[in-house]
């Protein structure tokens, strides 16, 4: 069975396109060709070099890269760039990156090799990507951005190759002095876009629309095991042309803690409200799904006609954990076995056995979600990573050959990223080492544990990056083709 895979070689060729992104993804806010150019006197032994450090755009769109730029230094000087953000737990999350100025006393992160620090090589937004706790903060903390306020990330030029301890000395007089700082304002709503709290019946989340009159394509975005309302990746969809509803399906407000019992037509009643919104193509939508939403968006999917472009990404493909109702339909979905789930005494940190999904792997298993039951005109969307250590990615070809068994194949695609753990997230945003996962009761029973801190799966900082930035784009691509274009209402709209 053949899937398709992203190869490293296709990848690799990306990489020289990253500092090439500005002029070609569009919708940035309006302030983001704004730069910021500081100066400062920077002294040595022989003489005082006018030193600057320049961000263009400083204020954008996260799914916008910048450039990084150092005038004015010393040829071959050794200099540190560090980068530092404070989340809205007010944990701070730090990076750096060593490199040596040319022979005209510059540094262009776009172009120029880091030799160490967080990252080695040339990687545009490795101060973004590679930001992990700093020393002192909670080790298996994430930056899990849930609202859509503007963060600010601080970038700060030091002499020599610093290591990040140096900074966070308890003796402040013994910590490195910057030659310039710089802000950069990285932004998730576009100008325009209309942020809409949700609280209709039972539905909980957040609407964004898009700048302007319409019509748009919409989805549904839902995130995993986190719980609660994650908004980010609704707010740049829409910040992109389409209609996103961010909707809650666990943990927040007065909805249940755990998704023990599924109501299909909670996501049934959510199509109803994004398809009735002025702006908003009326025959059809999408969804976007991650991990443990997935098998739900599926099922939307094969069974809701109205449900025409299902995206997943690291994805279950099978009904897990729920009791899952829809109409006349109903599933008991199955659990891990806790004992594939492995503590080491005395610690948080879990590891996975390969055997962790046993036989629901095989596309014919009575859990696997009946995509093939979905209308003619709907199709599938599948991404993954190979280090996924829940082994989800494996699931690709589950789905493919269930439909591909039954001719219809050609309504799915799937990308397997080599490189890439379990989470897959907007372009730029940093590369999660552990993901803390919090168990269902029914799990804390099998493990005798309220959560623990798995692996991401992702180590490597370049392939992770290059990954973002395709997926988004695909995602984008095929919402707006098979929600978008292939709807019979939008061409009739179109050609009045």
């Amino acid at each position: 069975m053949c899937y398709d895979i992203v190869l490293l070689t296709k990848l690799a060729r990306c990489e020289t396109m990253l500092g090439q992104l500005g002029p070609i993804l569009s919708g940035v806010v309006r302030t983001s060709m704004r730069a910021s150019h500081v100066t400062r006197r920077l002294s040595n032994s022989t003489q005082a070099s006018q030193v600057s450090l320049e961000i263009s755009p400083r204020v954008c769109l996260y799914d916008v890269p910048s450039r990084i730029t150092v005038k004015g230094l010393q040829p071959k000087a050794p200099v540190t760039l560090k980068a530092s953000l404070i989340s809205t737990k007010q944990r701070e999350f730090v990076s750096n990156a060593h490199y040596i100025a040319d022979d005209k006393g510059e540094v262009n992160v776009s172009r120029d090799v880091s030799v160490g620090g967080s990252y080695k090589g040339v990687l545009p937004m490795g101060l973004l990507t590679t930001l992990k706790p700093a020393p002192g903060v909670f080790k298996y903390a994430r930056v899990l951005k849930n609202d859509v306020a503007p963060e600010t990330v601080q970038v700060s030029l030091y002499q020599g190759h610093v290591p990040v301890e140096a900074h966070f000395m308890k003796n402040e007089s013994s910590r490195p002095e910057a030659i310039t700082t710089c802000h950069m304002e990285r932004h998730v709503m576009g100008p325009g876009v209309r942020r809409i709290p949700v609280r209709k019946g039972r539905l909980r989340g957040t609407l964004f629309l898009p700048s302007g009159p319409g019509p748009f394509p919409g989805v549904l975005d839902t995130f995993g095991r986190a719980g609660g309302l994650v908004e980010i990746r609704a707010a740049l969809l829409a910040s992109r042309g389409i209609a996103a509803l961010s909707l809650a399906l666990f943990d927040f407000e007065d909805l249940p803690t755990h998704l023990e019992r599924v109501e299909l037509e909670y996501f049934e009643e959510a199509v109803d409200y994004l398809l009735d919104q002025p702006g908003v193509i009326p025959d059809r939508c999408g969804f976007v799904s991650v991990c443990l939403s997935s098998y739900l968006a599926l099922a939307c999917g094969a069974w809701m006609d109205r449900v025409k472009a299902v995206t997943t990404i690291g994805g279950f493909t099978f009904f897990y954990e729920s009791h899952l109702t829809y109409k006349n339909r109903e599933y008991f979905g199955e659990f891990f076995d806790g004992s594939q789930v492995i503590f080491k005494e005395g610690e948080v940190e879990a590891s996975i056995s390969k055997n962790v999904m046993g036989g629901r792997l095989d596309p014919e298993h009575p859990l696997t979600v009946p995509v093939e039951e979905a209308d003619d005109d709907t199709y599938f969307l599948a991404l993954g990573g190979d280090r996924d250590v829940w082994h989800l990615h494996r699931g690709l070809e589950v789905l493919e050959g269930r439909l591909t068994s039954r001719g219809r194949s050609d309504k799915i695609r799937t990308i397997l990223y080599p490189g890439v753990g379990h989470l897959l997230e907007v372009p730029y945003t940093p590369l999660c080492g552990f993901i803390w996962q919090k168990f269902s009761p029914t799990m804390m029973k099998n493990i005798g544990r309220k959560g623990g801190a798995v692996n991401n799966g992702s180590d490597q900082p370049h392939l992770y990056s290059l990954a973002q930035v395709q997926h988004w784009s695909e995602i984008q691509n095929f919402i707006m083709h098979h929600v978008r274009d292939k709807s019979l209402w939008y061409q009739n709209h179109i050609h009045r």
